[in-house]
């Protein structure tokens, strides 16, 4: 699992997930996405998913808690580029209506 974090000013970073978001990646990838929500706070997070192959319920536990943090600075998280299997997970979870993610091809944050 690999991220890379694309911060263009004035604009809602974008983190580029790459390979499987699961229970062994998770733990890393949780501490970085949550610095970038800190630091950047009311600017909402976009994670493109474009490149992720698969995402278990840890995956799920960590939108969650992504969720409730940029929603506790007033912002949204948002994703993108979902293939079946991780809409699929986000839907079975029901973070698609539930916590009211956005889920589409070119998802604002705002």
């Amino acid at each position: 699992m690999s991220a890379a974090v694309l911060d263009p000013p004035g604009d809602a970073p974008v983190v580029e997930l790459t390979g499987t978001v699961d229970f062994k990646s998770v733990p890393e990838l949780r501490k970085r996405l949550l610095k970038v929500v800190k630091k950047r706070g009311g600017d909402g997070l976009r994670l493109d998913f474009r490149r992720v192959t698969r995402m278990d319920t840890s995956g799920v536990a960590m939108l969650v808690e992504l969720h409730q943090l940029a929603s506790s600075r007033g912002s949204r998280l948002a994703l993108i580029g979902l293939n079946e299997q991780v809409r699929r997970m986000i839907q079975l979870a029901r973070l698609d209506r539930l916590l009211g993610v956005s889920i589409g091809e070119e998802a604002g944050c705002q």
